[in-house]
């Protein structure tokens, strides 16, 4: 009789472990739910954002700096040209 309780107790126990396992998961795997529904849907083809991103890095790692240098480059040689040209009139 005395092992039965035993039996029963210990078979409570490992219940009462086992539920307060899979309460911790719930609460972990709700934590994670609501942050990546707060995050919103990043990383997807679907978001404008991801695809604008996606493409300045695409260009970018194309392209390099190669789009923004020349401009600033040009402008300067053209107030060279300027500033050094002698004046009309």
């Amino acid at each position: 009789m005395l092992s039965q309780v035993r039996r029963r107790s210990h078979r409570l126990v490992g219940e009462r472990v086992r539920g307060a396992g899979l309460a911790e998961q719930q609460v972990l795997g709700g934590g994670v739910r609501d942050t990546a529904e707060l995050r919103g849907r990043r990383r997807r083809a679907t978001d404008p954002g991801w695809k604008a991103r996606r493409k300045l890095l695409r260009n970018l790692l194309l392209y390099g700096l190669g789009g923004l240098v020349p401009p600033f480059i040009g402008i300067k040689l053209i107030d060279l040209l300027i500033s050094t040209a002698p004046r009309l009139g």
